[in-house]
């Protein structure tokens, strides 16, 4: 579970930095 962990985690990472760039412009 630990790379699924990762995985998530790096989904959810990319979701919130997509999300602020959108904000922020």
């Amino acid at each position: 579970p630990d790379e699924v962990g990762e995985l998530y985690a790096d989904l959810v990472l990319r979701m919130v930095g997509a999300r602020t760039a959108s904000g922020q412009k």
